[in-house]
């Protein structure tokens, strides 16, 4: 779906996250990547208007089904995702590649 608003939107936001995951685990008390990684959270949720997207969407069931945390769901689900992703859509994986060692 063409949206360049949420496909921003969702870029910024995982350039938040590269870079203020780490600090946020390490340190909670972190003020600064703790804001951060919270402002990403709302840009993924602005960035959801575009579509669920297929990790979210296969999250839910398994959240259900299996009783995990939809976080940890989402984290079981990403790699496959990423890996079909990569196939179907090349130059949108690409971009995240290119993002996150950018960033890192």
């Amino acid at each position: 779906m063409f949206h360049p608003l949420c496909d921003g939107i969702a870029l910024e936001g995982l350039h938040l996250i590269v870079g203020a995951l780490p600090r946020a685990c390490r340190d909670g008390h972190d003020l600064e990547a703790r804001t951060q990684m919270l402002v990403a959270a709302a840009m993924g949720a602005v960035a959801f208007q575009k579509d669920l997207g297929a990790t979210h969407s296969l999250a839910h069931p398994l959240s259900t089904v299996c009783g995990l945390h939809h976080g940890t769901a989402n984290a079981l689900c990403l790699p496959a995702v990423m890996k079909f992703n990569a196939q179907a859509r090349p130059a949108s994986t690409g971009a995240l590649v290119w993002l996150v060692a950018w960033t890192s």
